[in-house]
């Protein structure tokens, strides 16, 4: 009778830790119980600060683009020309940005037909508590709009050095994998480079989330293989 009190006792002091591990530390499934418990709709609504205006400067640039990088703020921050050594390439980045907003951006008529296409993202929407499931299907949506008359490079949504964060990212990238199985599109596994254990390497991270330079220039690395596959530098800097 004892023994089993103290098993159950010993069970309930687990339960409890592992329970208020998951609440401090944002540990998964810490989004979806707090969703469920709240009733709250995810915020995958949220703008960023100054979205409109990121993405009124984006309408028109097609006149000379080959390469498009497609994504958040983590694709804004990197100088593509330069770290790629080609001067056909465009950033359309937005800092803030989700799968919904890259998905809206597709009709701003940026991306030109023939273009190669690399696209980034994700990671917002984990931050703002979407469900995994609306972002692979927005990542679906995205790659099947585009990959007519495109090569389409979808990326790995990163790795963070926040363990809260990085459960949901592996579902996401376990799905993006699948998608580059059913639609056209090659998968780049950039956490192979950069989060080989799961967790962004300190020194490609900037701040948790975002890359320093060490890590842009690892990104371009992984990147410049797929270009040469395309046809090589057509506008070299």
């Amino acid at each position: 009778m004892r023994r089993a009190f103290l098993l159950i006792a010993f069970g309930l002091s687990l339960g409890f830790a592992a329970g208020f591990a998951v609440a401090y530390w944002r540990l998964s499934p810490y989004h979806r119980i707090d969703r469920l418990i709240t009733g709250a709709a995810p915020p995958e609504t949220n703008v960023p600060p100054n979205y409109a205006l990121w993405r009124d400067s984006y309408r028109g640039e097609t006149a000379s683009v080959q390469i498009v990088m497609l994504g958040d703020s983590i694709t804004r921050f990197g100088n593509w020309p330069a770290l790629l050594g080609q001067a056909d390439v465009t950033n359309l980045g937005i800092p803030g940005d989700t799968t919904d907003g890259v998905l809206g951006r597709i009709a701003d008529g940026n991306i030109p037909p023939g273009s190669t296409v690399f696209i980034l993202a994700g990671v917002n929407d984990v931050v703002r508590s979407v469900p995994v499931e609306r972002t692979l299907a927005n990542l679906e949506r995205i790659v099947g709009a585009l990959a007519p008359g495109r090569s389409i490079y979808l990326q790995s949504t990163l790795f963070t050095e926040r363990a809260g964060l990085n459960g949901d990212i592996a579902e996401i990238v376990a799905g993006e994998k699948a998608i580059c199985r059913r639609l056209r599109c090659t998968f780049v596994d950039l956490n192979a480079v950069l989060a080989p254990q799961g967790v962004l390497l300190a020194e490609y991270s900037a701040d948790g989330i975002h890359l320093t330079a060490a890590g842009y220039a690892k990104w371009a690395d992984i990147v410049r293989p797929y270009l040469l596959r395309e046809g090589g530098k057509r506008q070299p800097l």
